[in-house]
């Protein structure tokens, strides 16, 4: 079976970055958000991350949609109180 990798969203952080894509491997698709570092001019994944399933993507979805503006204004007062 064909392997494939869809990238939705990806940044930087330090030397490495973060990817999140939906994959099929092995068989398998999911929603994989994980760290990835250069080698030799090569993005090369790290086992830091995190694979979802269709119904853990769901209820991540979910949650992230129900409480946007929590999180938003969570993050924003962290910014703010370290400055």
């Amino acid at each position: 079976m064909a392997e494939s990798t869809k990238v939705l969203a990806q940044w930087d952080k330090g030397r490495d970055r973060v990817v999140v894509s939906l994959r099929e491997y092995n068989g398998r698709r999911g929603l994989d958000v994980r760290e990835q570092y250069e080698k030799d001019g090569e993005w090369l994944p790290t086992k830091k991350g995190m694979w979802m399933d269709a119904q853990q993507a769901e209820l991540l979805g979910e949650a992230l949609e129900k409480h946007k503006d929590e999180i938003v204004a969570f993050l924003n007062a962290a910014q703010t109180e370290g400055k």
